[in-house]
């Protein structure tokens, strides 16, 4: 089993939490410039083909995603998350002068594996064109109604994604 890091946005983050969002989509780089499948392969059945899902990069059925979200660190290296501190719900304790921890809120990107809080399972994957998402996937991509997603869908007919389907770890549940 290995364990890969996924960026999401704090906006998304309640949503993974009260498993509301079970899946998320990734553009393929670089994109196919055929089917990633013979088309005999590849119709009526968007599971397959085995050998092209196993060039996933962000892991297998099995393995780990741990979220990088935007934070900050003060200097004792106490971590705070954006979703949990928005900038208008500053405790006034934590705002002394010098606490640089809210005045910089860093990109997901530098944030370290230790202080990732949540870890996700790959429960399964496959390639799609993005067009191609249905109505029970929007709703596991964390949105509430089809309709805002509808435009942007149409708007996209070729790129081909990677479906990630994952639940939620819970801590100790080992």
């Amino acid at each position: 089993m290995k364990e890969r890091p996924l960026i999401v946005t704090t906006e998304l983050i309640p949503k993974i939490l009260d498993g509301t969002k079970t899946q998320t989509r990734r553009v393929i780089k670089p994109q196919p410039r055929y089917h990633p499948a013979p088309v005999y392969e590849w119709k009526g059945n968007p599971y397959s083909p085995d050998w092209f899902i196993k060039l996933c990069p962000y892991g297998q059925v099995g393995d780990s995603l741990y979220i990088k979200e935007a934070f900050a660190q003060d200097g004792d290296r106490r971590i705070y998350y954006k979703l949990d501190y928005p900038d208008e719900e500053i405790p006034f304790d934590l705002a002394y002068p010098g606490c640089r921890a809210f005045a910089n809120w860093r990109s997901p990107i530098f944030m370290p594996r230790w202080a990732s809080r949540i870890t996700l399972e790959i429960t399964g994957i496959r390639v799609e064109r993005l067009q191609e998402i249905r109505t029970e996937d929007i709703m596991a991509e964390g949105l509430e109604s089809t309709i805002p997603y509808q435009g942007f869908v149409h708007r996209f007919k070729k790129p081909w994604v990677w479906v990630i389907q994952f639940k939620r770890e819970m801590p100790g549940a080992n």
